[in-house]
């Protein structure tokens, strides 16, 4: 058996689909308002005056002859009005679509949304260009019930909405998409807005405060409902955390703004922090944070050591107080990457040191001994590889070898004082090769590095990064021939 919500459900939808129609020319006024920075600059060479280029000018219908040749997409003063708008040559000239939505109320005092879309053409005419514009209600929604009803409209394959008007008059159908949620509340009819905010109950929401930061309207009422604290960010104009809100309502933003206090919203206005900032705040529940840590620790809830805020609020706890007596302050990158380096060098975990930078720089140490042991085993293993030991070639002066061993980039870095040590994760990993060119009479010794990645010597250099002789040069451009490699010289 239905219940008294369905028929109060279908009743709404009966009043969507009675709703008048509005009066054709009821929106010319407000489109050329809010549609004028969308005017053109038409512009076109004449064969009437020598030398010389003509515009038209969308918004105050008149030619004008200019000495110069304006590029297209560059902005310039008309001469007749003296606004700016951006030029378009007559050949590019295209259909401005977009949608108006205005805002009513029903007597039952719930917010009603209807959505129209318009269509703007600049054609030819006999005296100039003439603005034609279209417009067309395609969906109507009742906010307070979450429903709507649409016309005119398909969603396509790629997930746009299409909208047709050659059957301007196509019946009213239930919409279960949501579709409200796929069209931008950017141009808003805002006469009578204000005492549809009354009537409906958002009058103290924000709501123009919230158009003034880039919030869509819609999309606003709609936190809104979820979360009435958003309101006093709004009118605070904490924009940090209302720029990230505006474009992705995610629920960890709702819940944050639910779950702090009244102190907590005073001091996310306060300094201005962002959705993970805040939400950091929040979690730790400190009684006077240090706001500048905590925006260093800004999305420390996300890393899978600190899921719970109990441990957010250990170790937040845990730096303030090792700040008070060192010299060299600790900073949250600083934490987490004392605690990356213990679990990668897979030793035992000290959350919590007496001495934390002793203890941070002995994991980072263990950190690059394991992490060095790794890259020497990985450099053997392909050193062994039958394709880069055929690229071994010597003549009567030098020879060319792939390295063997890690040890011998650092070495080679060390005597050369060049950064070849610095590729040994790309080396271990077959990114690239590094190939040691050496003299024939003393290949102990290093003389010349090279880089050789997808068949391109990429750098040949000697030591301090210096360009090798003309016989080394020679003897390069020699392999690189016999390999069909493209030579760097």
């Amino acid at each position: 058996m239905r219940d008294a919500s369905y028929w109060k459900k279908q009743v709404a939808l009966e009043e969507l689909t009675d709703i008048e129609e509005i009066e054709d020319g009821f929106f010319d006024s407000f489109i050329e308002r809010e549609f004028i920075t969308q005017h053109r600059i038409i512009f076109f060479h004449t064969s009437h005056f020598s030398g010389k280029w003509m515009y038209y000018c969308t918004h105050c219908n008149s030619f004008h002859v200019v000495d110069i040749n304006w590029k297209d997409g560059s902005v310039h003063t008309c001469d007749g009005c003296h606004r700016r708008f951006k030029v378009q040559r007559y050949s590019k000239i295209e259909t401005v679509k977009d949608y108006i939505v205005k805002f009513e109320s029903n007597r039952r005092h719930e917010l009603i949304v209807r959505y129209f879309y318009l269509m703007r053409d600049i054609k030819k005419s006999q005296y100039g260009y003439d603005e034609i514009h279209s417009v067309m209600e395609i969906g109507r929604m009742n906010k307070t019930y979450e429903m709507g009803i649409t016309r005119n409209s398909s969603r396509t394959m790629q997930g746009y909405m299409a909208h047709n008007f050659w059957n301007a008059y196509e019946d009213w159908r239930e919409d279960r998409t949501g579709f409200w949620l796929s069209y931008p509340t950017d141009h808003v009819y805002k006469p009578k807005l204000a005492k549809v905010m009354k009537d409906t109950g958002y009058w103290y929401s924000g709501f123009s405060q919230a158009q003034k930061l880039g919030y869509g309207l819609l999309n606003y009422l709609f936190t809104y409902d979820r979360c009435p604290a958003v309101e006093r960010l709004v009118k605070s104009n904490a924009t940090r955390f209302i720029k990230d809100m505006r474009t992705y309502v995610y629920d960890c933003y709702i819940n944050t703004l639910n779950k702090a206090t009244k102190k907590q919203i005073s001091q996310i206005i306060k300094n201005d922090l962002d959705p993970g900032e805040a939400e950091t705040l929040v979690d730790a529940n400190v009684s006077n944070p240090d706001i500048e840590l905590i925006k260093l620790m800004n999305g420390a809830h996300y890393n899978e050591n600190y899921e719970s805020a109990k441990k957010i609020k250990r170790v937040l706890k845990y730096i303030c107080t090792c700040n008070e007596h060192t010299k060299k302050k600790i900073n949250y990158r600083d934490y987490i990457d004392y605690i990356d380096a213990m679990n990668l060098s897979r030793m035992p975990i000290n959350k919590y040191p007496n001495d934390f930078w002793s203890a941070h720089d002995e994991a980072i140490k263990n950190l690059k001994i394991v992490r060095n042991a790794k890259y020497d085993k990985m450099i053997k293993e392909r050193s062994v590889d039958a394709e880069l030991n055929k690229l071994i070639y010597s003549s009567k002066q030098f020879l060319i070898r792939p390295v063997k061993e890690l040890d011998e980039l650092f070495n080679e870095s060390k005597e050369l004082h060049h950064c070849v040590r610095t590729y040994a994760k790309n080396v271990a990993f077959g990114d690239t090769n590094i190939f040691f060119v050496r003299k024939a009479d003393d290949i102990e010794n290093p003389f010349v590095t090279l880089e050789l990645r997808d068949n391109r010597v990429i750098q040949c250099r000697g030591k301090y990064n210096a360009k090798p002789s003309d016989e080394v040069i020679g003897f390069v451009n020699n392999w690189c021939s016999m390999n069909n490699f493209i030579t760097c010289f």
